[in-house]
């Protein structure tokens, strides 16, 4: 009889927690998938227009990584005559200098800055510093780069390098300056606890 009591205990335990089930649940709402980040980079689906980022990127609103394009070092100057776009001949040592770096780096590309002294109209100046930034990129293409790899900017008097009327200053201010630009993007990534540790 002792051992009949001890198996009928089970079940009623069993029967009091099933009573437990039959109290009211909240419904479960279905998650979106356009509500997820799948790439984990801070910006749902729905928003994010770079699907495929990079773990630990930086990102903007959109969820696309921060490219930062980088600038070389490397500049070349090249002067002219009062009112003239004409290149003298001890310029071309240098102009050769500049092509055999670009030659060696395809991802590299020169931006060329024309400028012009202050005498004449702002307009007149502006015209003639892009005339020698042409004539520069003209000798550029002469000695085989591409056009594509050289980019005219023209700015008349509004970079002085000496402001005031001298032979000096005019001397110095009729130039076509060049800055070497990378193509070259790398992706900017976001602070962590072992940033510091990867740099030392």
């Amino acid at each position: 009889m002792l051992r009949s009591k001890f198996f009928w205990l089970p079940i009623v335990g069993a029967l009091a927690l099933s009573g437990c089930s039959t109290s009211p649940v909240g419904m479960i709402a279905n998650q979106d998938s356009d509500q997820f980040d799948n790439d984990r980079d801070g910006v749902i689906n729905e928003r994010d227009l770079c699907a495929d980022t990079v773990m630990g990127a930086v990102v903007n609103n959109d969820g696309c990584p921060f490219d930062i394009t980088s600038i070389a070092d490397g500049e070349l100057i090249v002067l002219f005559d009062h009112d003239s776009a004409n290149i003298h001949s001890n310029q071309l040592a240098e102009v050769k200098r500049i092509v055999g770096v670009l030659n060696k780096n395809p991802g590299l590309s020169l931006v060329l800055e024309g400028h012009a002294s202050a005498s004449g109209s702002a307009e007149y100046n502006l015209q003639l510093s892009k005339k020698r930034a042409e004539a520069v990129k003209q000798l550029f293409i002469s000695r085989g780069l591409s056009a594509e790899r050289l980019e005219i900017l023209p700015v008349g008097e509004q970079k002085l390098l000496l402001n005031n009327n001298t032979v000096q200053a005019d001397t110095l201010n009729r130039r076509v300056t060049t800055q070497f630009k990378s193509s070259d993007t790398y992706t900017d990534y976001k602070w962590h606890i072992y940033t510091m540790e990867s740099t030392l």
